[in-house]
């Protein structure tokens, strides 16, 4: 059997010390202020303008390493907003010098990324690319920034102006951003050709956040006109420029007949709703007045009988469930296309195509501007457009900016021209009222 221990003086038992912390310390629980280690993997809290310095420092040293020259501009605004302790949301990168290249080492997009990358930047809002080259591997890393949550969230603005991207670097960076925020993208002058038209199909089929597409002086042909035409169609793109390319006849043709189309079939079946519903509503009416020449107690059964057999709207005929959206397409520019008698189809080719744009012109009411100068449509194609101008007005619709060749017979264009464009509202400058000074 284990010994008893005895009970010393005070009522505590003999043989047992006084409980000691961890290394010999007294156990009296934790001190006061102690800090605490932080969790693994937490980032410190910083301020835009915390982040715009290290953007800074990170984007000087590496241009330094690999011998590149950085933007001057990036850098005036990156001192500029970390003095007022805010973020640099825009930049603009382009060639260090545009006259002699050999000045200055060249600018690198990789580098610029490379710092975003390092200090984990998710500031950028608009990023603007003019005449510097940027590769795959390139495409590929911008790519994976913009699929992270900062780059869903922010990214608004893209350009590519003149920066040898291909069809490859194209298909990654679209692939990225079918989720994100993207409102504008510009890839003008990137020689990809339909190859590169085509990915770029799959990619703004069924986005709706996408508005602006620019893709001019990319060596479209018309064999993309068809593909283009239906990924537009599920899209949310209100302005579409593809000047500088080689549509012809044969591709507008292809790209603009199918919202055409949906356009006429949802105007014909607003229409029908309408008049469905006002038949219903005057149905209603009647009924409601035959009710109150009743007595209370047969009005009750009536509407009793009424809600027995009631049938849910189907005498409307499906009128009352609204027609699917549309893209609202405002703009379109399909300027220096080859729009002409030397493509396929003919002398007839112009007018055929300029039927169409008549259609739309005389049945969208949210339509604002059409370019297609630098396109020898002919004047019985003009004839159309100025035939489509006169019914838009006669319709009270909204005037819209029209442009189109001038070799054409002179009345004619100066008719197109008087009814195709929009007056700008001159802001009336009121005198300014002098500020009364206090009297002493």
């Amino acid at each position: 059997m284990p010994a008893i221990r005895k009970k010393a003086k005070g009522g505590k038992i003999a043989g047992r010390k006084k409980g000691k912390g961890k290394k010999g310390k007294k156990g009296k629980g934790k001190k006061k202020g102690k800090k605490t280690k932080p969790l693994l993997g937490a980032k410190k809290i910083r301020s835009p303008g915390e982040a715009t310095q290290q953007f800074h420092k990170a984007y000087v040293r590496i241009c330094k390493e690999r011998n590149s020259t950085p933007v001057a501009e990036i850098m005036a605004n990156c001192k500029e907003k970390a003095e007022e302790d805010k973020a640099v949301t825009k930049f603009t990168l382009e060639p260090a010098s545009r006259f002699s290249q050999s000045v200055y080492p060249p600018v690198v997009f990789a580098d610029w990324l490379k710092a975003v990358q390092e200090i984990y930047y998710d500031y950028v809002k608009e990023l603007c690319v003019w005449g510097v080259r940027v590769t795959d591997m390139d495409a590929t890393n911008l790519a994976l920034c913009m699929e992270t949550d900062a780059g869903r969230r922010n990214l608004e603005l893209l350009t590519f102006l003149s920066t040898s991207l291909t069809a490859f670097g194209l298909k990654r960076i679209i692939r990225s951003i079918r989720l994100g925020s993207l409102v504008r993208l510009n890839v003008s002058h990137n020689r990809f050709g339909d190859e590169g038209c085509l990915v770029m199909c799959d990619g703004i089929a069924g986005n709706y956040v996408l508005q602006y597409l620019s893709m001019d002086f990319c060596g479209l042909t018309p064999a993309v006109g068809e593909k283009l035409g239906q990924a537009i169609l599920t899209s949310g793109i209100s302005e579409l420029s593809l000047g500088g390319n080689s549509l012809q006849c044969d591709g507008l043709i292809q790209l603009i007949n199918p919202y055409i189309e949906a356009l006429e079939s949802r105007s014909i079946h607003e229409k029908n709703r309408r008049e469905q519903l006002k038949e219903f509503a005057e149905r209603e009416a009647e009924k409601r007045k035959e009710r109150a020449a009743l007595g209370p107690l047969q009005a009750k059964l009536m509407e009793e009988k009424e809600d027995m057999g009631k049938l849910d709207y189907g005498d409307l005929n499906g009128y009352l469930v609204p027609s699917p959206p549309l893209p609202p397409l405002k703009y379109m520019n399909v300027e220096d296309n080859g729009i002409d008698v030397h493509g396929k189809g003919g002398k007839y080719a112009p007018v055929v195509s300029m039927r169409l744009v008549r259609r739309w012109i005389e049945a969208s009411a949210i339509l604002r501007e059409i370019n297609l100068c630098g396109n020898l449509i002919g004047e019985p194609a003009a004839r159309e457009l100025l035939t489509a101008l006169e019914a838009r007005k006669e319709a009270s619709l909204s005037p819209i900016c029209l442009t189109v060749t001038h070799c054409i017979e002179h009345e004619l264009f100066a008719k197109i021209v008087k009814l195709g464009s929009v007056k700008k509202k001159k802001k009336l400058l009121g005198k300014k009222k002098k500020k009364k000074g206090k009297r002493k």
